[in-house]
């Protein structure tokens, strides 16, 4: 193909796109082509996009440009594409073949002349009848035929049966069990050879094995068992053993362990109530009267009266005020600990140990026989700030101003206070509500709203079972054989479980990734108001004790025990305090005091008995 050249292109710095402006690259330029600009730099071309886009095999490194001239030679692939276009017209003129023959598609056929048979053998092969019905032929005879009612025909045709036989002379099965003198009757194929037995010294029934290897027996109780030994047994109470003969129970297993497998299900009353492992072994549900009433999951959360929680958790369904659950040293009397139903919201939604929420008639969320302990030393209120005041720091001394909103401006102080925190933290906060969820944000004026949860993070992946390792047994031991076949599907079993699992899990898995996102995009959005809310409160000492800052000190005395705290004004519109001795202190002082020393710390901050 000639070179292509008309009108121009432009570029982005760091982007991979080209723009045209007069172009019509669409059937004149192709990928692998190289573009050349006038300033000597080539570029290999990725993809043509449109008649006005290009994009490129790598970014454009130049500064940002347009109407720049250009020229695109043919790059060394338009060879491969021509050879592409030929394989393409070749596809065409056989689509015929590939349409039919190509894609398993067969007519016509005979019991002479199979549908599909080999070159060297003609006669053989499979023929497809029509009707639904296919036949295996061997040697122009129907060997196997399979028709549209699921009904199997070996050596012939005709019969009604799932499974039809049909032979003159020949063994229909042959089993080759070894014979001994022994009492039983034999079931033997069309050429003599014994293939099942029943009879036997004690009674009892046998299909492959030996004579003497009877698997089912009765001897005053139905006995079952392997290589001449009984395994199990069910008596005339309906008890069933395995390791035992002698059942004290309807299922009674000795010596050994019970594994369940495939639906890990234990069921009473025709499946109302169970106990199930699902699957994946994610968790083990409790059923009673038909739902699920509790469960274990895999991170060694109980749940009882909820699911999928990801939590220890204890949870019944009634209504405000009604009894959820006791703990005590009695369920009677004064010796337990109650809990009740609620229709209120929890309070703030910062992070604690307990949330409790409250009763939405009383309003209350404790009701306490005794005395309430707490290691803090005084009773704080949460309080907003004025939106032009600065930052309070713990200790520091401020007011409130006439709307009730903190302030470090002197002339807008109404009331003095302090704040809490500076030796320890408050004991009690009250007006707690700045993040609750109808808190109103002070960024947007909407209810703040509940905190996002993070979703439930899902267990560990299962774990695959150990490769087959069971020792290849001897040909001529029926019962390693048997064993080893036993235990070759016992793993194929739990391997289909494993897959099952893993696809549950990793569908479990997306899920989660999904809702994932979905919280870290509500987070996103609730944590900023959250934290603007957070920002404008500040809890301030009502009663109880703690320090204030030296920062704030104004005047030459030091405070010493039994003094006043009197606000004074510090510097410019600031709020300072001073120590008062009684004898000094005068009523208009008093206005202004916040509390009296109770001790003085050895770094010199005084601990003031808050007398707000």
């Amino acid at each position: 193909m000639p070179n292509y050249r008309a009108g121009t292109v432009g570029f982005t710095n760091g982007s991979p796109v080209v723009t045209g402006s007069g172009t019509l690259w669409n059937g004149n330029v192709n990928p692998g082509d190289i573009l050349k600009l006038t300033n000597g730099t080539d570029f290999e071309i990725l993809s043509v996009d449109s008649n006005t886009q290009l994009t490129l095999a790598e970014n454009y490194p130049g500064s940002t440009a347009s109407g720049l001239s250009y020229r695109i030679d043919p790059g060394p692939g338009a060879g491969q594409i021509a050879a592409l276009d030929a394989m393409r017209s070749l596809i065409t003129t056989y689509s015929g073949i590939a349409n039919s023959a190509g894609v398993g598609i067969f007519s016509g056929g005979s019991v002479s002349a199979p549908t599909i048979r080999r070159s060297d053998d003609l006669n053989t092969g499979l023929f497809l009848e029509g009707s639904d019905t296919q036949s295996l032929v061997t040697g122009g005879v129907r060997a196997l035929t399979a028709d549209a009612s699921q009904r199997i025909q070996i050596g012939g045709t005709g019969g009604n049966s799932r499974l039809n036989v049909f032979g003159n002379g020949l063994d229909l099965f042959n089993f080759q069990p070894a014979s001994a003198a022994f009492n039983y009757g034999t079931f033997r194929d069309s050429g003599g050879t014994p293939i099942g037995f029943i009879g036997g010294g004690g009674g009892g029934a046998s299909v492959g094995g030996t004579a003497s290897d009877f698997a089912v027996r009765y001897q005053s109780r139905l006995l079952f068992s392997y290589g001449g030994s009984a395994q199990g047994a069910m008596d005339g109470s309906g008890n069933f053993g395995w390791g035992t003969i002698t059942p004290g129970a309807k299922f009674h297993v000795a010596g050994g362990n019970l594994r369940l497998s495939g639906g890990y299900n234990i069921e009473w009353a025709s499946g109302d109530h169970a106990i199930a492992v699902s699957s994946d072994g994610s968790k083990m549900a409790f059923y009673l009267g038909g739902p699920e009433r509790g469960q274990f999951d895999n991170s060694g959360n109980f749940m009882v009266g909820a699911t999928g929680v990801g939590a220890h958790a204890l949870i019944k369904s009634v209504s405000e005020g009604s009894l959820v659950g006791i703990i005590g040293s009695a369920p009677t009397g004064n010796g337990y600990t109650a809990f009740y139903g609620t229709a209120g919201t929890y309070g703030n939604g910062a992070g604690s140990a307990i949330n409790v929420p409250r009763n939405s008639s009383t309003l209350r969320s404790i009701n306490a026989g005794g005395t309430v302990n707490a290691s803090g030393a005084d009773v704080a209120e949460a309080k907003w700030k004025r939106s032009d005041c600065g930052t309070v720091a713990r200790g520091q001394v401020c007011g409130l101003d006439a709307n009730g909103m903190i302030t470090d401006r002197w002339s807008m102080m109404k009331l003095p206070r302090f704040k809490t925190g500076l030796i320890v933290e408050p004991g009690f906060v009250m007006g707690d509500n700045w993040g609750a969820p109808d808190a109103i944000c002070i960024l947007d004026g909407q209810p703040l709203g509940p905190a996002p949860k993070a979703p439930i993070e899902v267990g560990p992946a299962p774990t695959a079972p150990a490769p087959f390792s069971h020792p290849l047994p001897d040909t001529d031991d029926a019962a390693a054989v048997a064993a080893y076949e036993h235990a070759q599907s016992e793993h194929a079993v739990a391997l289909a479980a494993y897959g099952v699992a893993l696809s549950q899990h990793n569908a479990a898995v997306t899920a989660y990734n999904a809702a994932v996102a979905e919280y870290e995009s509500a987070l996103a959005a609730w944590q900023p108001r959250f934290d603007a809310n957070r920002a404008a409160i500040d809890r301030l000492v009502y009663c109880g004790t703690n320090g204030v800052r030296l920062a704030d000190k104004v005047g030459s005395r030091n405070p010493e025990g039994g003094d006043y705290i009197v606000l004074v004004e510090k510097g410019t519109d600031e709020i300072g305090w001073s120590a008062v001795a009684p004898d000094d202190m005068t009523f208009a002082q008093l206005r202004w005091s916040i509390g009296r020393v109770e001790r003085v710390e050895e770094s010199g901050v005084p601990l003031v008995a808050a007398s707000i």
